[in-house]
C-alpha cells in the first residue's frame, strides 16, 4: 500500500462505481498520487482534494435573482491565473487557503456519484429534483477550469465526459485559452454546451498586472475564433468592467474635461470580439473591497479611489460607481454591441440586487442574463424555476423542520417583494 491513502480512497470509489455505472471512465488516478505525495512532502496530510463541487447561489440574499446558480470547480482553493481583483481569491487568502501550495483537483468521485444516483437509480439524492429538471451546470465559478495543470490531471476533461454522457446541460466560464485545444474543443457538443471567455481588456500590458498568469487578450481572442468556428455558443464576458474616468464622467459631465485614468477598458473591445464571430458580449461592473483596491492601485500605479467621488458613501470602503455611470457604460456597451450585429446582456453580482431590475431593458435575451437559454438547444430551463423544496433538500439536509420552515418562508417573502419591485419598474 502506497502512502497516499486520499488517492487510495479515491481509486476504490471509482472502481466501485465503474462496477455499477454506464459511463465509462477514463480518469487516471497516478496524478492524483503524485499531487498528494507532494503535499505531504511539504507537510500537508490533510485531504489533497476538492470535494462536492456543486452549489447553488441562489439561495444567498446577494443571489437572489441569478438564472444561472447551478454551478461547479473542477479545481478547489486555488486558481493559478491569481487575478488580483478575483472575490474568490480575497476570501480565500483571509482563510488562508488560497494556493497553498496549489489549487486542489476535483474529487471525480463525488461529482459522479451524484449523476450515477440521479440518473442511473432510484437513490435518494439533495441533488435529484435539479438535475431532473436539467437545470444547466455552470463550470468555473470560483476557479478556472482550463488551467494548464488540468492538462496532467485532466479533471475538466473527465467532467465534459460525464456530462456529455448524460446529455446535460453546461456551460463553461474560463480565461483560459486551452478550451481551443483538441482535447477539449472536441468535447463540447454544441447541442449541450456554451463557452462564457472572459476578456476584459485588449490591453496586454495592464492585462498581465492584474491577471497575472492568464493567457494574453490576443491568445484569447484566437481562443474565441476557435470556438466560434466549432459552432459553439459563446459569449464574452467583460466582467469586471473597470471604468476609464471618474464617477459622472457619462452620467453626469457628458465627458467633457476628463481624461482617461485608466486605459484598461475600452470600447474597442466590444468591435474586437465582434470580429472573432462572438455571439455576444456580457457586462458586470467591477466592485472590490477597499484592501484589493489597494493592491490594484500599488500594482496600477494609478489611486484607484481617485476615480470615486468622496461624496459616494461606499468612497475609502468600497469600491462602487455611481448606478447613473455603471448605467452610462451599459447603454454604451449596449450600442456598440447593435452596432457590431451581436448581443448584450448584465451581470448584476457584486453590484447589488436593484441592478438585476434597473439594467434588465438591455437585456438581448429577457429570458437569461447569462443569454444562454434558447440559444443552445439543451439549454430551455435555468437557477429561476429551481424550487424552494429542491434548494432546501441541498442547503438545509440537516436543519430540523422549524429551521426549514422560517427559512422557507424568508425565501417566499424575498421573492414576493423582489417580484413586486420587478412589476414597479417595467
Amino acid at each position: 500500500m502506497s502512502n497516499t491513502p486520499f488517492t487510495n480512497q479515491l481509486t476504490d470509489e471509482l472502481n466501485r462505481l465503474q462496477g455499477s455505472s454506464q459511463f465509462e471512465c477514463q480518469l487516471s488516478s497516478e496524478a492524483m498520487g503524485r499531487h498528494e505525495k507532494l503535499l505531504l512532502k511539504n507537510g500537508i496530510s490533510s485531504d489533497p482534494f476538492h470535494r462536492n463541487p456543486l452549489e447553488l447561489i441562489n439561495t444567498y440574499s446577494s443571489c437572489q435573482n441569478c438564472h444561472q446558480a447551478f454551478q461547479m470547480d473542477s479545481y478547489g482553493k486555488g486558481c493559478l491565473h491569481d487575478c488580483i481583483y478575483c472575490f474568490a481569491k480575497v476570501d480565500a487568502e483571509e482563510n488562508g487557503v488560497w494556493n497553498s501550495p496549489t489549487p486542489l483537483p476535483l474529487n471525480f468521485s463525488d461529482l459522479w456519484k451524484v449523476f450515477f444516483q440521479v440518473f442511473e437509480t432510484d437513490q435518494k439524492n439533495p441533488w435529484r429534483g435539479i438535475l431532473e429538471k436539467r437545470i444547466p451546470l455552470r463550470i468555473g465559478a470560483n476557479s478556472d477550469s482550463f488551467m494548464a495543470i488540468d492538462r496532467n490531471f485532466k479533471v475538466t476533461r473527465e467532467v465534459l465526459r460525464l456530462l456529455n454522457h448524460y446529455h446535460y446541460p453546461y456551460f463553461v466560464v474560463t480565461r483560459g485559452e486551452a478550451i481551443a485545444n483538441d482535447d477539449y474543443l472536441g468535447l463540447l457538443d454544441p447541442k449541450l454546451a456554451a463557452v462564457h471567455l472572459s476578456i476584459p481588456s485588449l490591453n496586454s500590458e495592464l492585462t498581465k498586472l492584474l491577471e497575472p498568469a492568464a493567457p494574453s487578450p490576443a491568445a484569447r481572442l484566437d481562443s474565441l475564433k476557435a470556438i466560434n468556428q466549432a459552432g459553439i455558443w459563446s459569449i464574452v464576458r467583460i466582467n469586471p468592467l473597470f471604468p476609464r474616468f471618474k464617477d459622472g464622467h457619462f452620467s453626469q459631465r457628458n465627458g467633457v474635461d476628463d481624461k482617461p485614468l485608466l486605459d484598461y477598458f475600452s470600447f474597442d473591445l466590444i468591435d474586437a470580439v465582434a470580429e472573432q464571430g462572438a455571439k455576444g458580449i456580457l457586462a458586470g461592473f467591477v466592485s472590490l473591497k477597499a484592501h484589493t483596491v489597494t493592491a490594484l492601485s500599488e500594482k496600477l500605479g494609478t489611486n484607484l479611489w481617485d476615480l470615486i467621488d468622496p461624496s459616494n458613501p461606499y468612497h475609502g470602503e468600497r469600491f462602487l460607481f455611481s448606478k447613473e455611470e455603471m448605467r452610462s457604460y451599459y447603454d454604451l456597451s449596449a450600442k456598440r454591441a447593435k452596432k457590431n450585429n451581436i448581443e448584450f446582456t448584465t451581470c448584476y453580482l457584486g453590484t447589488g440586487e436593484e441592478q438585476y431590475f434597473v439594467n434588465k431593458d438591455l437585456w438581448s435575451n429577457s429570458k437569461d442574463c447569462c443569454n444562454i437559454r434558447d440559444r443552445v438547444p439543451a439549454h430551455k430551463s435555468d437557477s429561476s424555476e429551481i424550487s424552494f423544496i429542491d434548494k432546501f433538500s441541498y442547503n438545509h439536509s440537516d436543519a430540523n423542520f422549524l429551521v426549514k420552515y422560517l427559512t422557507l418562508f424568508c425565501y417566499g417573502l424575498i421573492t414576493i417583494i423582489l417580484k413586486t419591485l420587478k412589476k414597479g419598474k417595467a
